[in-house]
């Protein structure tokens, strides 16, 4: 038990460093294939204690729920076989704003822009399935995304990471595009 404490304690251990080599492993696991499914979405991890508060949450949706976010990007064959993940991106608030009204609450979110708002997780995923795609080119990867995503940025996006994705492949195969379709579900 002491030896985990220590492990958790310690300032070189990041969550990045622990995923890389399974991200490794499925990005070799997604060459062997000639289709696959990307699918990104958020799950919240609600740690919210009686008495004592853990270290390193923030508020979720109220100042009476504490935890973090997780938005994964896992890899599935056609046949719904999971090969791994991909990408993730873990968060906490700071804080949440409690004294605006719904309707001051939308307007701030459309004066934001999206590089400074949590729903930059969906471009960043998006970002993070076209390196993937690029890196297994001869597998058609579908990035499927919930449909909280921000279209507009991802549709522009996307346009960028296909010609990022084809320029990049073009001297491998003559006839062959890196394939990066992208895909919103309800």
């Amino acid at each position: 038990m002491e030896a985990a404490y220590r492990f958790f304690d310690n300032d070189r251990v990041t969550p990045e460093k622990i995923l890389q080599p399974h991200i490794k492993a499925t990005t070799e696991r997604i060459s062997q294939c000639d289709f696959v499914l990307l699918v990104q979405d958020t799950s919240e991890m609600d740690l919210t204690r009686a008495n004592q508060q853990v270290e390193g949450v923030g508020p979720m949706d109220s100042e009476v729920r504490f935890g973090a976010f997780i938005h994964p990007m896992i890899a599935f064959r056609a046949d719904g076989v999971s090969l791994g993940t991909v990408w993730q991106k873990t968060w906490s608030r700071e804080a949440i704003q409690t004294s605006m009204t719904p309707k001051e609450k939308r307007r701030q979110r459309v004066k934001t822009r999206i590089e400074d708002k949590e729903s930059i997780r969906w471009v960043e995923g998006l970002r993070a399935a076209r390196d993937v795609a690029a890196a297994c080119p001869d597998t058609t990867c579908v990035c499927v995304s919930g449909r909280t995503q921000s279209p507009n940025r991802l549709r522009t996006d996307s346009v960028a990471a296909d010609h990022h994705a084809s320029d990049r492949h073009a001297g491998t195969d003559p006839g062959r595009r890196a394939g990066l379709l992208c895909s919103m579900a309800n």
